[in-house]
C-alpha cells in the first residue's frame, strides 16, 4: 500500500524460506495475492505514465505562430516575456529583479575600476590612439575611436592580442552567474600566441574592429580581380561598404553565456539539442537573440559587419588558404557519405587574422538585417540594410555544409521565428563616434 513492493517481496521470500511446512502453505497463498496486487499496481502505473507522456507531448509541443509583420511578432514576444516575468513576481521569486538592481548599482564602478583588471581604460585609450603597431594595431590609425565611458558599461580591458595587435575586452554580465560578487570575476589574459582559455564560466570576449571601407560580395567573372568565387551569383556583386569601428565577439555565444544572460534559467524558451557549456547556443530564433542582447547593451551584427569581420582583410572565398581550411572551418567534409558532425566547443579551431573563431561553419549566425538585395539602401555606420519582410539573414554556414557553404560571401535567410540546431548567434556592440 505504501509503494515498498521490492521490500514486501523480499520479506515474503525470507518468510517462505524459514517457514515450517504448515506455515508455508498459508504463506504461498499470501505470496500469490501479494504478487497479483503488485502486478495490478504496475499496470495502473504504466497506464498513468503513458497518459502523462501523451499529455506532456501535447503541452510541450512547439507552436509556430505566423504574424503579418515584424511589429506584431515583436508584440507577441514582448507579451510572452511579460507573462513569464509576472509569473516570477507572483510566485514570490523575484530573483531576476534583485539581480538587475544589484547589477545596475555596481556595474559603472566595476567597469571603470574592476579589482581584477590588469589594464586601465586610460592605458587602453592611449594605446589605441597611438596605433603604432607595437601597443596597438596600425589598423586603428585614422579610425577616431573615442571609447567614451557611456559606451563601455559592463566591459573591462583585457589588453592587446599579441597575435593580431587588436585590443580585446571582457563582457562582465555574460560571465556573472547572479550569485557571486561580480567584483570577484576573473578577467582573462592572453597567452603569448593570443589565446584565451575558454571554459564553462568564460564570458564574452569582444574584439575592437577598426572598420573602414571594404569590398563586400563576390564575383565569378574574373579570377584576377578581388572577391572571385566560382559559385558567386548575380545577387552577390562586389561593392564598397563603409563601416564605423565596432566590437564583435571573439567566439559564437556559448550555452553557458546564454544561460547567464537569461539569469540562469534554461527553460522551454531554449530547447537546445546538444548540451555543453562551451558549445555554441543553438535552437534560438532571431527575436530571442535580438531581445536578449539588446537588454544587456549588445546587439546582433549587421550582415556587412559580419562579412567584414569574417574576411579579416582577405578577398578570397575563405579567410584562410584552401589548404588550411580544415584547421579554421568546421564544415561537413563527410557529408557525401551521410556523416554530419555536431558543433564543436567554441574556439576549437584556428582564428582568422582578426582573432575571430568559427566564422566559417560550426553553427551559422543570425544577423540584424532583414533579407534584401544589395541594391537596397543601408544606414551609415553599420550598413544595416533597409529592407522589408519577415525573413532575416544568417551567415557563415554550419557543420552540415560543404566547403562552398561556409565561405565569407555566401548568404542565407529564413523566417525570424525559425529555430535550428545549426543556427546560433555572435554578439556585437556599437561605439559612438
Amino acid at each position: 500500500m505504501n509503494g515498498q513492493d521490492r521490500e514486501a517481496l523480499d520479506a515474503m521470500g525470507e518468510a517462505l524460506h524459514s517457514a515450517s511446512d504448515e506455515q508455508r502453505t498459508a504463506l504461498q497463498a499470501e505470496d500469490r495475492d501479494l504478487r497479483l496486487a503488485i502486478a495490478g499496481s504496475e499496470a495502473k502505473l504504466a497506464a498513468a505514465e503513458r497518459e502523462l507522456a501523451a499529455l506532456s507531448a501535447r503541452v510541450n509541443k512547439r507552436r509556430t505562430f505566423r504574424f503579418a509583420n515584424d511589429s506584431m511578432q515583436f508584440l507577441h514576444g514582448a507579451t510572452v516575456d511579460l507573462l513569464h516575468d509576472l509569473d516570477v513576481i507572483a510566485n514570490g521569486t523575484s530573483v531576476a529583479v534583485a539581480q538587475r538592481l544589484e547589477w545596475a548599482r555596481r556595474i559603472t564602478e566595476l567597469t571603470l575600476h574592476h579589482p581584477n583588471a590588469r589594464v586601465s581604460w586610460a592605458d587602453a585609450r592611449a594605446a589605441i590612439a597611438a596605433a603604432d603597431g607595437v601597443v596597438a594595431s596600425r589598423l586603428y590609425q585614422g579610425a577616431a575611436i573615442a571609447l567614451r565611458d557611456e559606451d563601455l558599461t559592463g566591459l573591462v580591458p583585457i589588453g592587446m592580442n599579441p597575435a593580431t595587435k587588436l585590443w580585446e575586452f571582457y563582457e562582465l554580465r555574460s560571465a556573472w552567474d547572479g550569485v557571486v560578487d561580480p567584483a570577484t570575476i576573473a578577467i582573462p589574459s592572453h597567452g603569448p600566441d593570443g589565446s584565451i582559455a575558454v571554459d564553462e564560466t568564460t564570458g564574452i570576449v569582444f574584439v575592437l574592429l577598426p572598420g573602414g571601407t571594404f569590398l563586400m560580395g563576390a564575383q565569378r567573372m574574373d579570377p584576377g580581380l578581388p572577391n572571385y568565387a566560382e559559385d558567386a551569383d548575380g545577387q552577390q556583386w562586389p561593392h564598397a561598404v563603409a563601416l564605423a569601428p565596432f566590437l564583435l565577439a571573439r567566439h559564437e555565444l556559448t550555452q553557458g553565456q546564454w544561460e547567464r544572460l537569461w539569469n540562469g534559467a534554461r527553460d522551454a524558451r531554449w530547447p537546445g539539442v546538444v548540451r555543453g557549456e562551451r558549445l555554441p547556443v543553438e535552437q534560438v530564433d532571431w527575436h530571442e537573440c535580438d531581445r536578449t542582447l539588446t537588454q544587456q547593451g549588445m546587439e546582433l551584427p549587421t550582415e556587412a559587419q559580419w562579412e567584414y569581420a569574417c574576411r579579416a582583410g582577405t578577398t578570397t572565398p575563405w579567410s584562410c588558404a584552401w589548404a588550411d581550411l580544415g584547421r579554421c572551418a568546421h564544415f561537413d567534409a563527410a557529408r557525401a557519405v551521410g556523416l554530419p558532425r555536431p558543433p564543436l566547443p567554441v574556439g576549437s579551431l584556428s582564428a582568422n587574422a582578426f582573432g575571430l573563431f568559427d566564422m566559417h561553419g560550426n553553427v551559422a549566425e543570425w544577423c540584424r538585417d532583414p533579407n534584401g538585395s544589395y541594391a537596397d539602401p543601408v544606414l551609415p555606420g553599420d550598413a544595416l540594410r533597409l529592407a522589408a519582410g519577415d525573413e532575416r539573414v544568417y551567415r557563415g554556414g554550419d557543420f552540415t555544409c560543404t566547403a562552398s557553404g561556409v565561405t565569407s560571401h555566401v548568404r542565407h535567410a529564413t523566417r525570424s521565428d525559425a529555430r535550428s540546431q545549426t543556427l546560433g548567434v555572435r554578439a556585437a556592440r556599437r561605439l559612438s563616434r
